[in-house]
């Protein structure tokens, strides 16, 4: 096995800074790292950096990233910084222009793309404006109003994590934005520059209140000002939307299906499975749905490419009863996880179900029932749950050990008047819980937690759990138990 080339520390520490940047790809720091080395004998892969990152490789974990300095001298000497690189020297040198007279002073006005801030805090209702417009930066340790560079007083900027402000950003507006950081030198000063990306989708609206937003409200951004939206500029946002729409999808599509010929081509729903074309229609078997793999154009080998299916075989007749629609959700709540499962209901996203988890502290939600939806493995179901940090380190570790234990919710029987309640459950007596009170109603409910799965009717059990969902679960409860 050929021995890979090692890098030095200093390449490493460039790595590191580059990676904080954020500005390069792996696959263009290992490109720098390469050129600066001039010898194709030792070049290093894109995969390292990789294994760099993500603080695989034992003998770099200790080595320290490099100096802003040493890595933008590392970085002049091929002078390649892109021209639309949205925190490099050349832009942020022509967005935060200074004074002649006075060079602590930024030579700016009040703007639609620019937000001073003293200290570092990150206004939610500031990250919704830019996102609806064209996107903007909050700069760090420059006064607002009077412009005047004062620096950063401390560390917290550079020690924030990117990961704290993407959770924040997808819990407050349903969302993720490309966030971007970094420190930059105005006359020896330092201060910290945050850039929030414009959204992909607008608008962006927030889904819950906060310190400085509000639920259902469009925040957009002016010279300035972070106002409500203007009824032109929603109108504009509407209008683009659907253009968008139309120039990239449909009318890619289009475009495909007159090269195929129109005869020729078939619509395929990947929601339903449902094939229609001119010829006619067919279904494929929603047990088959989440085994098809689209492959991405260009990408497709038949050695070396993602593995694909064929489909072969005779169609067979089915019954519209049998036809079944999934649904795709957005913005997962606890409260959807419960009902889907308790109306059995197919989503088209059960991942994200899972992965929702990691959100919440709530434990023993239902979480099995989305990996069979997916064919998701216990593996796969781990992954997506260690994937990202979200804060709640504690649940994400529960999670991960239920999982891990194959653990479910059960309660062993302790007393008389419970058993009563477990033979009941088995007859499938009917049960009024209007007339009951809360001390029998937990019976029933620790009697269902403790029957086995052989004894468990779906059809049964199912609907009763529904109607006390109905009738007394709140969303602030841990579980229907709660004490």
């Amino acid at each position: 096995m050929a021995k890979r080339n090692s890098l030095t520390n200093d390449e490493v520490g460039i790595i590191k800074n580059l990676l904080e940047r954020q500005t390069h790809t792996n696959q263009e720091i290992s490109g720098l790292i390469n050129r600066a080395r001039g010898d194709a004998s030792k070049d290093i892969s894109s995969g390292r950096i990789t294994n760099i990152k993500k603080g695989e490789i034992l003998k770099y974990k200790d080595v320290k990233k490099a100096s802003d300095t040493m890595t933008d001298v590392f970085l002049a000497k091929f002078d390649i910084e892109p021209a639309d690189n949205i925190i490099g020297d050349k832009l942020l040198k022509k967005l935060l222009p200074i004074k002649s007279k006075n060079p602590l002073c930024l030579n700016i006005t009040e703007t639609d793309r620019i937000e001073c801030k003293e200290s570092f805090n990150t206004p939610m209702k500031t990250v919704a404006a830019f996102a609806n417009n064209k996107g903007g930066y909050f700069v760090y340790g420059v006064k607002n109003e009077t412009w005047e560079v004062l620096g950063l007083k401390d560390n917290k900027f550079e020690k924030y994590d990117l990961k704290d402000i993407n959770q924040l950003i997808r819990s407050s507006l349903g969302i993720d934005l490309q966030v971007q950081k970094r420190t930059f030198k105005i006359e020896n000063k330092k201060v910290g520059i945050l850039h929030i990306a414009q959204a992909s989708i607008k608008p962006c609206i927030c889904i819950n209140n906060g310190k400085d937003y509000a639920i259902g409200h469009i925040y957009y951004r002016y010279p300035g000002e972070d106002r409500f939206i203007s009824p032109s500029d929603l109108q504009k946002i509407i209008e683009d939307r659907i253009r968008n729409l139309s120039e990239t999808i449909l009318m890619g599509q289009i475009s495909k299906l007159l090269s195929i010929g129109p005869t020729n081509a078939a619509i395929m729903d990947t929601a339903t499975g449902e094939v229609t074309g001119p010829a006619g229609s067919f279904i494929i078997d929603e047990n088959l749905l989440p085994k098809l793999k689209f492959i991405k154009e260009g990408n497709f080998s038949e050695t070396t490419g993602d593995p694909t299916l064929r489909l072969m075989g005779d169609l067979q007749p089915i019954s519209s009863d049998n036809i079944h629609i999934k649904t795709q959700k957005e913005n997962i709540t606890n409260e959807d996880l419960i009902l889907f499962f308790l109306d059995q209901r197919p989503v088209e996203n059960p991942s994200a179900f899972i992965k929702h988890l990691k959100y919440t502290q709530t434990r023993w939600l239902p979480i099995y029932y989305f990996m069979d939806s997916a064919n998701i493995t216990t593996e796969k179901a781990v992954e997506y749950l260690q994937e990202e940090d979200s804060g709640f380190k504690n649940s994400i570790e529960f999670q991960v050990s239920r999982l891990e234990k194959n653990a479910n919710f059960k309660l062993s029987p302790l007393k008389e008047s419970q058993r009563s309640y477990i033979e009941k459950l088995k007859s499938g007596e009917k049960f009024n819980l209007d007339r009951m009170g809360l001390k029998e109603k937990r019976l029933i409910l620790r009697g269902i937690c403790s029957l086995d799965k052989q004894d468990i009717d779906k059809d049964y059990i199912l609907p009763l759990l529904k109607e006390f969902y109905a009738k007394e679960y709140k969303p602030s409860d841990d579980y229907a138990l709660k004490s």
